[in-house]
């Protein structure tokens, strides 16, 4: 039900953004909740963010990146909403779910500031798009070897997905006073990973978010509890 929402809501806002200039803003409903309650809202009574929350601070993003499919073409948006132009290297790759590289593809943009542009265009079939249930296309934006953007674009819903069974692997190390630091990485897709640690309200960076084939995702988390008790109680679960 989560994803459900937020897929839908980030869907919405990803072509309204691409509407620059002739659509000025979005405001989704709702925020959060005033009383325990399933909702649509992004905040929970307890102010736990559900995925809605973590979704909504990548499609807000300033710096936002969108792949489209239009027939038998894929094209790739940036929306730069900052006053100032963008220098970055923009990486497409086409990954099938079960872990294999099929497409790579590197190049330098520059973004104007306060612009919304067709960065890369091309057929499918040149991108070697060959099983909706398998391959996608998955692209990020790089500022001075930081990612800025990040976003992929699959040809099937979800339950279509073949999905093999995850070969996670996961690390949690402190780095500080409250602070840690987890890492995960797969072989294969890992499709809207969350992550939960029980009844410990802890800070995450992100959640409901994918790990691409032989990549690390790695998290920030702040809580009072020790090493020991958030390796005990964490959970990690994904659609795959």
């Amino acid at each position: 039900m989560q994803l459900n929402q937020a897929e839908a809501i980030k869907f919405a806002v990803e072509n309204w953004r691409l509407r620059k200039f002739k659509t000025a803003g979005t405001i989704f409903w709702q925020w959060n909740d005033c009383w325990n309650v399933i909702s649509w809202s992004a905040v929970d009574y307890r102010k736990r963010p559900k995925a809605l929350y973590y979704l909504a601070k990548r499609f807000f993003n300033p710096i936002l990146l969108v792949i489209k499919k239009f027939d038998d073409k894929v094209k790739i948006f940036v929306v730069n909403d900052l006053q100032n132009p963008v220098y970055g290297v923009l990486t497409i790759n086409t990954f099938t779910t079960y872990g294999d590289k099929k497409f790579e593809q590197t190049f330098n943009l520059n973004i104007d500031k306060n612009s919304n542009v067709v960065v890369f265009e091309d057929e499918m079939q040149k991108l070697n798009l060959d099983d909706p249930t398998t391959d996608y296309v998955y692209a990020k934006l790089e500022i001075d070897g930081k990612k800025v953007a990040e976003n992929s674009l699959f040809l099937t819903e979800p339950k279509f997905l073949r999905l093999n069974s995850p070969s996670l692997q996961f690390r949690l190390s402190k780095t500080g006073e409250n602070s840690f630091i987890l890492k995960i990485e797969s072989k294969n897709l890992l499709k809207s990973v969350f992550i939960d640690f029980g009844g410990i309200d802890v800070k995450l960076s992100d959640n409901f978010f994918d790990v691409n084939p032989n990549s690390c995702v790695e998290l920030t988390i702040n809580s009072d509890k020790t090493l020991h008790q958030l390796l005990k109680s964490i959970k990690i679960k994904s659609l795959s």
